[in-house]
């Protein structure tokens, strides 16, 4: 419906005589409006946030995207299962998977950070609980913080028994597009990690092989 309202707003009806005949038409609809309209059926047509269209830019010292599982408190305080900080710094990019007290450590590129950072563009776009940790909107017992360029996008959950109702609540839409976001964070971290462990086990065979 939304790309109907632009295709009636964007088509000139035009008029012309051929061998003494009226006829109608329309004229031709430029390549910018049918890239718009295009990507307007692609996305549903939901408002397009300039975040979406940012160009990639340089990484900042300190941009992290940072992963808990097991935010969510009661009788006890939560307990996390798992934790995954992917942090750029002057050496370039480290992260880390804590699981049960133990940790493995690891690194990947800025590129493949940035390209990480590119995937979790939509998360500017989610909402978060409110009043601040007053409930588990996500309703996966995870929060998932983000830091880039000074801005800042954290979720949070009741570390203790007293649980209140947010005023503020997810769409289904929402909810799945921030468990994707949670699956692609663990996924990069554990393919990273495998990868760094692999290549450190091979400098260590080396000198033997020698």
């Amino acid at each position: 419906m939304c790309a109907g309202v632009i295709l009636r707003s964007d088509r000139r009806r035009v008029d012309s005589f051929h061998g003494g005949t009226k006829t109608a038409g329309w004229s031709l609809i430029n390549m910018r409006t049918l890239s718009t309209i295009v990507l307007m059926f692609h996305i549903g047509c939901h408002e397009i946030s300039p975040v979406f269209a940012a160009a990639p830019r340089e990484l900042q010292e300190g941009d992290r995207i940072s992963l808990r599982v097991g935010i969510v408190g009661g009788k006890v305080a939560p307990r996390v299962r798992k934790k995954v900080d992917i942090i750029s710094n002057a050496n370039g990019v480290a992260l880390s998977i804590t699981r049960d007290g133990k940790t493995k450590n690891g690194s990947m590129s800025k590129e493949e950070f940035g390209s990480l950072a590119q995937a979790l563009a939509p998360i500017w776009e989610l909402p978060l609980e409110d009043p601040t940790n007053s409930e588990d909107i996500y309703e996966m017992d995870t929060g998932l913080e983000v830091e880039m360029a000074g801005k800042r996008w954290a979720n949070g959950a009741p570390g203790g028994c007293i649980h209140l109702h947010s005023q503020v609540q997810p769409t289904n839409r929402q909810k799945s597009v921030f468990k994707k976001m949670v699956t692609q964070i663990e996924q990069a971290a554990e393919k990273h990690i495998q990868r760094s462990m692999r290549s450190t086990s091979s400098m260590t065979l080396w000198p033997r092989i020698k």
